[in-house]
């Protein structure tokens, strides 16, 4: 069975991966492939402690641990990199091989896609950023297939929305109008049969930090790009880590697994010569996000041996809570992919425990305060007169888009099965977990 990124989940009857287990795999695994692993003692040292894990663990669940968190390309590479390939055996290294060259050629078929619509972009005269995935495999990663993607972002203005929107439906994409009104960060996917979907994102950060960001400056310091022979851009160093810690902490609470972490030290690293720690921690403060960031290079510091600045360590261990909180991020990211609980807003509607309390919870989900749903929507009341009916008209279509867009989560999690206690609800020490680390996450810092 293929996921969306193109890899392959373990047969039926492969080992089941607890949060032990998975933590004792995948600890050599970060050390392996936070980094391109240099030819002197410490990567000699990583290796060997790697397959010293191996012997211990076995290839196969090794393999279902690296295809858990899309890390199987990478793997492949490194072996091959560090001349470890002759220690692996035959079955596991032809399961990389084939993820890898899946991986690349989705890839591939991605970012010719990616490059069509920014060719037309540019003779537009509209500026592209490519975000996250997209940008990884061009600039970061040697080989674009050693980051899988199941999708492509890029960042526009709010006003070029329109005619990028024109160019994809002129291509034959189309977007889900039941998801209108739910993104606080990008416009309904675009979905095209047999394509890549694309995400076209006006903003960065999620709605609760959407009022204070300038989208404008990442345009001022984007770098200059070039995606198979097209020209576009990439955020600066410094925007991209820290979209990268938000959108792995704040937005995911760690969900994503353990190559958030890979991905940050891997785009630090790259550009270690030129960036600047000083003001992306600067940034972080502005935008609201140092926990978010703080956390995130903590782990990178720990399991991959990024080198954080002093300070930026010294800030974490004195915010109340940190330490804990750090325990939690760790539990999120070394649970199994298939055990990871949802999204925070729907694990602590779960966890509630009166009517009452759901019924708080879903009204802040849907009804959002409105200078907040102003900013996802672009509504300017003023020019359109400040009619309430137009305001309503917003909120009635967000509350529409996510009830139909989640119910089928919502039935599934309260009536399903799959190792869920009490009437279908989800672990309370799991959900627990998730929520006490998004409140400390989203507090003032």
């Amino acid at each position: 069975m293929q996921r969306m990124d193109g890899s392959e989940h373990v047969a039926a009857g492969a080992p089941v991966m607890d949060e032990g287990l998975c933590r004792e795999i995948a600890v050599p695994l970060l050390r392996v492939l936070g980094d391109e692993l240099p030819g002197d003692k410490k990567g000699t040292a990583c290796v060997g402690a790697f397959l010293n894990m191996v012997e211990e663990f076995g290839w196969e669940r090794v393999v279902q641990c690296a295809r858990s968190a899309q890390l199987s390309p990478l793997l492949c590479h490194a072996l091959y990199a560090s001349s470890a390939s002759a220690s692996v055996s035959r079955l596991a290294l032809d399961a990389l091989r084939e993820d890898h060259l899946r991986s690349l050629c989705r890839n591939i078929r991605i970012l010719h896609v990616v490059s069509e619509i920014l060719a037309e972009c540019n003779v537009k005269d509209i500026s592209v950023i490519l975000l996250k995935g997209a940008a990884l495999a061009v600039t970061v990663y040697k080989d674009p297939g050693l980051r899988p993607m199941g999708d492509a972002d890029i960042l526009v203005r709010r006003q070029d929305i329109p005619e990028v929107h024109a160019i994809l439906t002129g291509k034959g994409y189309r977007s889900h109008a039941e998801q209108d009104m739910m993104m606080a960060n990008h416009v309904p996917q675009y979905i095209l049969p047999g394509g890549p979907t694309i995400e076209v994102h006006f903003t960065i950060l999620e709605e609760a930090r959407a009022t204070r960001f300038d989208v404008e400056r990442l345009f001022e310091r984007a770098v200059p790009a070039n995606l198979l022979g097209v020209k576009t851009s990439t955020l600066a160093p410094e925007d991209e880590m820290l979209h990268l810690c938000e959108h792995a902490a704040a937005h995911h609470v760690f969900g994503n697994g353990i190559r958030s972490i890979v991905d940050i030290a891997r785009l630090t690293e790259k550009y270690k010569d030129r960036f600047d720690w000083e003001i992306a921690w600067v940034r972080a403060g502005e935008w609201g996000i140092r926990r978010s960031v703080a956390l995130c290079l903590s782990l990178c510091e720990r399991y991959v041996g990024l080198a954080v600045p002093r300070y930026i360590q010294d800030w974490l261990s004195a915010q109340e809570g940190s330490e804990q909180s750090l325990e939690r991020a760790e539990s999120i990211l070394f649970t199994p992919d298939e055990e990871r609980d949802g999204s925070p807003a729907f694990a602590r509607f779960l966890s509630a425990k009166t009517l009452r309390a759901r019924v708080q919870i879903l009204r802040g989900v849907f009804f959002p305060p409105r200078e907040m749903l102003f900013s996802i929507t672009g509504y300017k009341p003023k020019e359109r007169g400040g009619k309430q009916s137009g305001i309503f008209a917003l909120y009635a279509r967000r509350a529409a888009g996510l009830w139909r867009r989640h119910r089928g989560a919502t039935f599934h999690a309260l009536f399903g099965n799959g190792g869920r206690r009490g009437g279908g609800l989800r672990s309370t020490d799991s959900s627990a977990t998730i929520l006490g680390l998004h409140e400390w996450l989203h507090k003032s810092s």
